[in-house]
């Protein structure tokens, strides 16, 4: 299945515009997980406490959101 993970920063968002195909809900969990820290390390200082990594399918529905946050 087809994932997107779209960055929200407050009102603005930053869209995946390739999406990952993965096998399955809990992969694309997974990959979120990774993508939210890979965020914070290259990144750091830059997300506050509005940003939000939502994970959405193909068809547009929401399956998950991480807040990006440095630990």
């Amino acid at each position: 299945m087809l994932y997107f993970f779209n960055i929200f920063e407050g009102s603005v968002e930053i869209p995946d515009p390739e999406g990952s195909e993965l096998p399955s809900w809990a992969a694309a969990q997974a990959e979120g997980s990774v993508i939210v820290e890979e965020l914070c390390r290259e990144f750091p200082g830059r997300f506050g406490t509005n940003s939000v990594l939502e994970v959405v399918t193909a068809c547009g529905r929401r399956v998950m959101a991480l807040p990006i946050r440095e630990v």
